[in-house]
């Protein structure tokens, strides 16, 4: 499993991570997709909310601050060069 799920999963009630790449350059296309392994492809210029919503859920069940805690300390781990948890 993805190693910043596990990590999540055992601290707060959420046990998918989903994930979105968003082209932010103004000027950024998007061609073909093959084998896309995240939820959401989009650009900053296409992107609605009603399509960000169809993806994610809604995140009032959840501790958004704690969850952004959680993943900067993960991500500070990582950085460290930690070892992959178990």
């Amino acid at each position: 499993t993805d190693a910043l799920e596990a990590f999540l999963s055992k601290q707060t009630s959420i046990k998918r991570v989903k994930r979105a790449v968003i082209f932010a350059h103004e000027r950024s296309r998007i061609g073909g997709v093959e084998n896309q392994s995240v939820d959401l492809i989009a650009s900053i210029g296409s992107i609605t909310t009603d399509a960000f919503r169809n993806v994610f859920t809604s995140l009032e069940e959840i501790d958004v601050e704690k969850v952004i805690a959680l993943i900067k300390r993960d991500h500070e781990y990582w950085e460290k060069g930690g070892k992959a948890r178990r």
